[in-house]
């Protein structure tokens, strides 16, 4: 009997010691990762960060051509036509994609800015903001990499990124045009009140029991 009571100490004192590394390990771990987190944190390169709020009028590239969104009284129009109902957020995605952009690379004093594309650039972002305007320069992909090569005219560096802002600001006006609603009824068919869309009004018989 005393054999198995110190047998079966042995094990629960076993299970506590199991218990505890374990609980130890996943702390660690979590430490870890954590620790690694902020590092990676640290390391990040702030390339383009605007406050859309502070936007007035965008422009970009489009086949050639530019596009251009104005804000009044905070609804977005296209500056050429303001009839067109702009989809409003359509527009919060392109604003929301430049609020934040990440660097894997800084490349300050370039030289020759024509060996990453900015010769012939793929797109000119321009943001006319309340303290000025913002312009930002993409220029070409590198093919091994698949990373894009950007400037802010606020610094004048390249900056290495993985956002693919040419797929976001590449948007005709018909892409971002809202879809019109669908009318609630067809030509021709009867309202409520017995009036028909071409103005006419027919009886509509009382269905209700007295």
């Amino acid at each position: 009997m005393d054999g198995q009571k110190k047998q079966f100490i042995g094990i629960c004192i076993l299970v506590v010691l199991c218990a505890a590394a374990y609980f130890g390990l996943k702390t660690y771990n979590e430490k870890a990762a954590e620790k690694e987190q902020q590092e990676a944190e640290d390391k990040k390169i702030e390339a383009v960060s605007i406050d859309k709020e502070k936007v007035k009028s965008f422009s970009y590239q489009v086949d050639g051509n530019t596009i251009t969104f104005e804000k009044e009284e905070d609804t977005w129009y296209n500056k050429d036509d303001h009839s067109i109902n702009i989809d409003q957020d359509a527009i919060d995605t392109m604003l929301d994609a430049v609020a934040e952009v990440t660097a894997e690379e800084k490349l300050e004093n370039v030289e020759d800015t024509s060996e990453y594309g900015f010769d012939s650039p793929t797109n000119v972002l321009t943001f006319e903001m309340g303290d000025g305007t913002r312009t930002i320069t993409i220029g070409m992909q590198n093919e091994i990499t698949s990373e894009y090569y950007i400037m802010d005219n606020n610094t004048n560096a390249i900056y290495v990124v993985t956002t693919n802002l040419n797929a976001t600001f590449s948007k005709s006006v018909a892409d971002v045009t809202a879809e019109e609603e669908e009318e609630s009824a067809e030509d021709g068919t009867t309202a409520e009140d017995g009036t028909t869309e071409d103005g006419t009004t027919t009886e509509v018989e009382d269905t209700t029991s007295e």
